[in-house]
This record gives C-alpha cells, structure tokens and sequence, in this order.
C-alpha cells in the first residue's frame, strides 16, 4: 500500500466502524475479528481465548500474523507518549529465541516498526478489552488472533 491508499483504506474502515459501533476507537479482539470480516473480507483467522506464552510463541513462529489487544502502559514503550494508552493492540510478526524477545509492528508510534519488546512484558501486557470508547477494562483474557494468508490474496482496495 502506498501512504495515500492506506490512509484512504483507514478513514473508509473509521466510516464502517463508526456506523456499526458509533465510534471508532477501542474494539475487543472479538469486533476486531468481525471487522477483517466484515470489511476487509479475511476469514482465515482463528480467534483464541486463555492463550499462554507458548501459544504465542509457536503462533508466530508457524509464520501466522498475530494481533493481540494489550494494557499499553505495561508495555513500558519508550516511544510512548507516557504513561502510554490503557487500550493498545499490536501485530506481532516475530520472535527471536535467543533474546526471547517479540518482534512487532506498533502502529502508535513512529518507531514502532520492528520493535522488540521482552516475552514476559508483552505476554504480561496482553489483556482483552471491551468495545466502547474508553469504556472501564473487566476482564483479564489472554486472547490473540491470528491470521494466514489465504490463497487467493485480494487488495481490500479493490472492493
């Protein structure tokens, strides 16, 4: 994508958001997954609850992209405007055994392209939350979706 047809493709998936939600902001990884649905038309994916550690590392490590919502403060982002956001969800796109370390896209910052947090802090951070502007956090779910490539890989752009 081009930075012109991404932000093109964002402010069409904010329109479809705030039609369906009444916002924008802050979906559960449930929402999440019925808005690739939905409105991008993925439906390789696998939505899991009560993940562990190793979950997460074999995910990524089977060459799945891995979404997971997360507690941003914990993350401990220094790129972060601090104390970082309560709501946060990230790509992870690898994992590096020998530091034991995820390797992610952040899309809440400039820098966060290929950044690094340590397992424990990342696994620590991750944390469901519910759909709603900033609506109160009750749960402490461990969940992550995981998407694959599907054979036939169509440009939501050509919809």
């Amino acid at each position: 994508l081009t930075k012109e047809s991404a932000k093109k493709e964002i402010q069409g998936l904010v329109r479809f958001q705030g039609k369906h939600f009444g916002h924008a902001v802050d979906t559960s990884l449930a929402d999440t997954a019925w808005l690739l649905k939905e409105y991008f038309g993925v439906t390789t994916f696998k939505l899991e609850k009560n993940i562990t550690i190793d979950t997460l590392r074999e995910t990524v490590a089977s060459g799945r992209l891995v979404i997971v919502p997360t507690d941003g403060r914990k993350l401990k982002n220094p790129n972060f405007k601090q104390p970082g956001p309560l709501r946060h969800m990230l790509v992870v796109i690898g994992y590096d055994r020998k530091k034991r370390e995820f390797i992610v896209n952040d899309p809440g910052t400039r820098r966060g392209e290929g950044f690094r947090y340590p397992e424990d802090v990342l696994f620590g951070a991750v944390l469901d939350y519910p759909t709603g502007k900033h609506t109160p956090v009750t749960s402490e779910d461990k969940v992550m979706l995981s998407v694959w490539r599907d054979e036939v890989d169509i440009s939501p752009l050509d919809r």
